[in-house]
């Protein structure tokens, strides 16, 4: 469909919001093939549009809203309402745009730790945040305690995908135990267990084909659903949870694929579309998304770094890394802020507590104390 000027000139505002984040790119590119389908109905100091099933309103003093699940849970402007700009008159459209592209953007939504030198560290954004480390040193313990710890404060559940079979009946009880104690009876987190990973990529809207050829897997990655019709998503919007974790991202994906290098490619494919949707999830409901994963340091060369399962793809794809390792003492561990492939600078000591969970060093000595 070709534009004239005046909507031209509406597209690149359009396109100046989407670098301020009001909307994105990838709203506007898919609002280019709705615009045909928008009917409009003007009103009385408003437009109101449909676009398929969903209704859209424009008011004259700036405001807007639509009906769709990506308003409704991220209030940006939403492809549907960027297709009923693109269809309205010009000088409607230029007034409302105009006054939006004058306001200040959206600061970023980060959650507190509850622990200082880690809130100093990395504040936790909406998003996916990678949790990686080697076997038993803390991993679960750590996004356990993020989800109640964020679940307290916004007053919102968290949900915990348990894909290793850990959280058994009275693992729940304890993990609720220890940290209703300590953030208050506000914290609660859904336990669902999601072991195979045919049952991990239904609960995303997904499928996978393999097939072997001359002894490597191939793998055919398919979305089954859009978004807003997968388990995950209508789940979590019953739920109206807070943040979610998916324990462990890699022992799915081990079990069906095993740690031989012959099968990187179809691995590579997997972990590439399970994040695609993932993203969608996170950015739809802007909460953040804990994903754990398994490291291994080689056994030959001690100066190697810790490297991921199934090669560098999942780090590729992650852009909020924390990695956990063992420290001098038993109850020490360091977090860094993990650059793949090398470390960063940044790094911190934090203490596990049996009972109560991580600490800075300051609550230990209090913890301490109180104990004693």
């Amino acid at each position: 469909m070709s534009m004239g000027n005046e909507s031209s000139s509406v597209m690149a505002m359009l396109l100046l919001l989407s670098r301020k984040g009001i909307t994105s790119y990838e709203r506007l590119s898919g609002a280019i093939s709705l615009i045909d389908k928008v009917k409009l109905r003007t009103q009385k100091d408003s437009i109101v549009s449909e676009v398929g099933e969903y209704i859209v309103r424009i008011s004259s003093d700036g405001s807007y809203s639509c009906t769709c699940p990506d308003f409704t849970y991220r209030h940006k402007i939403c492809k549907h309402i960027i297709a009923t700009l693109l269809k309205a008159d010009p000088a409607t459209s230029t007034k409302l745009l105009e006054s939006l592209i004058h306001q200040k953007p959206p600061v970023p939504k980060t959650y507190s730790s509850g622990i200082k030198e880690l809130d100093e560290l990395a504040p936790m954004p909406s998003g996916i945040i990678g949790i990686i480390g080697p076997s038993k040193v803390g991993k679960t313990m750590f996004v356990s305690q993020m989800l109640y710890k964020i679940s307290a404060d916004t007053k919102k559940p968290g949900l915990y995908v348990d894909t290793e079979g850990f959280y058994t009946t009275e693992a729940i009880s304890r993990s609720e135990s220890i940290f209703t104690k300590r953030f208050g009876q506000d914290a609660r987190v859904e336990f669902i267990q999601l072991r195979t990973l045919e049952s991990l990529m239904s609960f995303l809207g997904m499928s996978i084909s393999l097939e072997v050829k001359e002894k490597k897997m191939e793998a055919t990655v398919m979305f089954t659903s859009s978004v807003e019709e997968t388990p995950a998503l209508k789940m979590a919007q019953f739920l109206d949870i807070s943040a979610m974790a998916i324990d462990s991202f890699t022992m799915p994906i081990k079990r069906v694929f095993g740690s031989g290098s012959q099968n990187l490619p179809a691995r590579a494919a997997l972990i590439n579309g399970m994040f695609a949707r993932l993203e969608e999830i996170s950015t739809m409901l802007e909460i953040p998304i804990f994903i754990t994963h398994h490291v291994g340091k080689s056994p030959i060369n001690p100066y190697d770094p810790y490297k991921p399962y199934g090669g560098s793809s999942l780090m590729y794809n992650l852009k909020h890394i924390l990695l956990i390792l063992p420290g001098k003492d038993p109850d020490e561990r360091r977090i860094v802020r993990y650059v793949w492939p090398y470390l960063s600078k940044e790094e911190i000591s934090l203490y596990l507590v049996r009972d109560w969970g991580y600490v800075g060093k300051d609550e230990l000595s209090r913890h301490k104390q109180e104990a004693g």
